[in-house]
């Protein structure tokens, strides 16, 4: 797994803020919490797989930062 190309300037505030974030992502590890050997079978979906892209963040992590998604009458619903 790749992550997502970003422009320098946000790269620099990334690896600031959790390190690097392409060596976890390639190692398979989350930036936050450092959990490994991550996989696609370790997210919940699609969008969470190409979240961990984006920010290194294990399912988890997601979790606790954006909260979850739960499925009411066909509708999305976020709960925190």
């Amino acid at each position: 797994m790749q992550p997502t190309p970003k422009a320098p300037g946000i790269e620099r505030f990334l690896a600031d803020l959790m390190g690097d974030r392409h060596k976890a992502v390639a190692r398979r590890h989350c930036t936050s919490c450092g959990v490994i050997d991550l996989d696609g079978g370790s997210f919940r979906d699609d969008r969470s797989r190409h979240e961990y892209r984006i920010s290194g963040l294990c399912q988890g992590c997601q979790d606790d930062v954006f909260g979850t998604f739960d499925e009411v009458d066909g509708e999305s619903w976020m709960t925190c």
